[in-house]
């Protein structure tokens, strides 16, 4: 992101189902609204106040992921990235506005929703179906006995690694805690 550009992140329901397009030159390109619910507590309860829609672009692989994940409309969602507002005039000559989030990062909102987190295929060379909290975090002793090859095993299949920014840091003392103890 640029100096300048407004910065947000937009939290709301899918109010459109995205689809997955692609550029000339080959890119992905995804677009899909989020719709917030304005709420307003008055005379001892809440009242609905409109809403407001905010139109979401995302490119290459989070637009391909975006149409993976997200496949029907008041999905809870959430979308960072750099907003703007378009303003045009219509054919009847009517100004418009229209704000515009470019995503860098697009989730479910999990206060509503629950995810099966999974690494899709990328250039780290990692399985579609891999779930990312086992591969991070390691699974259960039951699952990692089945998944250890026996000595005898002599196939040749690649070991994916995790990429060295997502790779889990291993938390050492600071040197002030270190003294103390």
């Amino acid at each position: 992101m640029n100096p300048g550009e407004i910065v947000t992140t937009i939290i709301g329901n899918l109010a459109d189902v995205p689809e997955l397009r692609f550029t000339g030159s080959g890119k992905a390109v995804v677009n899909f609204t989020i719709a917030e619910n304005h709420r307003r507590f008055i005379d001892g309860s809440w009242t609905d106040d409109g809403a407001s829609f905010v139109r979401v672009t995302a490119w290459g692989h989070l637009a391909e992921n975006v149409c993976e994940t997200f496949s029907e409309t008041g999905m809870p969602i959430m979308a960072y990235g750099s907003l703007r507002i378009n303003r045009w005039k219509g054919d009847d000559e009517v100004t418009r506005d229209q704000a515009v989030l470019t995503a860098v990062a697009v989730g479910p909102n999990l206060q509503f929703s629950i995810a099966d987190v999974k690494r899709p295929q990328n250039k780290w060379g990692t399985k579609k179906e891999e779930n990312i909290s086992d591969e991070m975090f390691g699974s259960s002793e039951e699952d990692s006995q089945e998944s250890k090859p026996s000595s005898d095993d002599t196939s040749t299949e690649e070991k994916t690694a995790i990429p060295r920014s997502r790779t889990p840091r291993k938390r050492t003392p600071s040197k002030t805690q270190a003294k103390t103890e």
